[in-house]
């Protein structure tokens, strides 16, 4: 059913209830005929058709809250008086019809105002229409001011939880930027040392952390990537550091080609791997090799690099580093509660650092691939 037609019929039934249930009670308990209780009822709801949309717009527009209360609460007290007054000369202005003959007494409402104990009437009962008045002011009133209280909550909700996001994201955009200077000193050291000794290696490097830095600039504003395009940026790092390294460092990877599309933090495995460099291999003299792994399971994106260095043991400070306390904190950002990340042994030698994130896809939604 359109928008608009739902809501036609609300309107409608906004107003056709309360005349039907005001019919109902003046016929079965006002005694009245069903005319002439139809007829009291349009009257009285007549008079309150025009009211209804100014009391609508005084109670949004002028709302009892602490800005301002006394002057408001002075202008709904005034609309107040003013409907009720109207209301009691219109009353007084058209009669009103008399209960059926021998009935019981009508409500205290309808009974005539200038001969309260006759049949005939010139309007309802001053005190009792000003009641009547007034608790359907207070009604409305109160309606409004409901209304417009679950909007402010809402509203406050909705721009605290953009202005988390905004932090979320400010903080992993500080903590992605943190990462290319430290690279970048890190390569810088690996140029200086190869300038004097190899420089056409020094020239390679140079070549490679160029494009690794123009890669790394293109992605700055990205908190997710594909796993394709973190391999190809991994790639270039890999290469800068096999030209540091020579013929030291020996990498290797199996990753399944169904979750190349899969979307992981942006260089979330570079850090991985530059600790696996730095504390495992880039000390001992016959260097060491460097596995990456990444699979899936269920719903679960699965990524570890492992090497068969020194280990944690032997490693300084436990492997504990900017890299690694960046990771955890990008993660716990992007997946709160829903991640893991480890550090541990392996059994022949070496580390292997673990990640497990939700998987997801760079088009969605898309079917989890099966596991083989």
């Amino acid at each position: 059913m359109p928008t608009k037609t739902r809501t036609l019929i609300a309107s409608i039934g906004l107003w056709v209830f309360p005349i039907a249930l005001t019919t109902l009670l003046l016929h079965f308990v006002g005694s009245f005929s069903t005319p002439d209780a139809l007829k009291i009822t349009l009257r009285f709801w007549a008079a309150w058709s025009l009211c209804f949309p100014v009391v609508l717009w005084v109670s949004f527009r002028f709302p009892l809250e602490s800005a301002h209360l006394l002057r408001n609460l002075a202008i709904h007290s005034s609309l107040w008086l003013f409907i009720v007054l109207s209301n009691q000369i219109v009353a007084r202005r058209f009669g009103m019809p008399s209960p059926r003959h021998g009935a019981a007494s009508p409500p205290f409402w309808a009974i005539p105002a200038s001969h309260q104990n006759t049949p005939t009437t010139q309007g309802a009962p001053p005190l009792a229409r000003a009641i009547l008045d007034s608790m359907l002011f207070v009604i409305i009133i109160t309606g409004c001011q409901t209304v417009r209280w679950a909007r402010l909550a809402e509203d406050r909700k909705t721009r605290a939880l953009k202005a988390e996001a905004q932090l979320a994201k400010s903080q992993l955009t500080a903590l992605q930027l943190q990462l290319n200077p430290h690279f970048l000193f890190n390569a810088l050291n690996g140029l200086n040392a190869l300038i004097n000794d190899n420089p056409k290696a020094a020239e390679d490097l140079l070549e490679h952390l160029s494009q690794l830095l123009r890669k790394s600039l293109a992605l700055t504003d990205e908190h997710v990537i594909s796993l394709r395009q973190e391999i190809e940026f991994l790639d270039h790092y890999l290469a800068v550091e096999e030209t540091r390294f020579q013929d030291r460092l020996h990498f290797s990877s199996s990753i399944e080609p169904n979750l190349l599309d899969a979307l992981v933090p942006t260089f979330i495995l570079q850090p991985l791997i530059e600790n696996a460099i730095k504390h495992g291999i880039e000390s001992r003299r016959a260097g060491g090799e460097i596995h990456l792994k990444v699979s899936h399971q269920g719903e679960s994106l699965y990524a570890s690099v492992s090497d068969n260095g020194r280990g944690l043991e032997n490693s300084n400070q436990g492997r504990k580093g900017i890299g690694l306390a960046n990771t955890r904190q990008r993660l716990n950002q992007l997946y709160p509660g829903k991640h893991e990340f480890s550090l541990s042994e392996r059994r022949n030698g070496g580390c292997v650092a673990r990640i497990e994130i939700p998987l997801r896809f760079t088009s969605q939604p898309k079917e989890a691939p099966s596991t083989t």
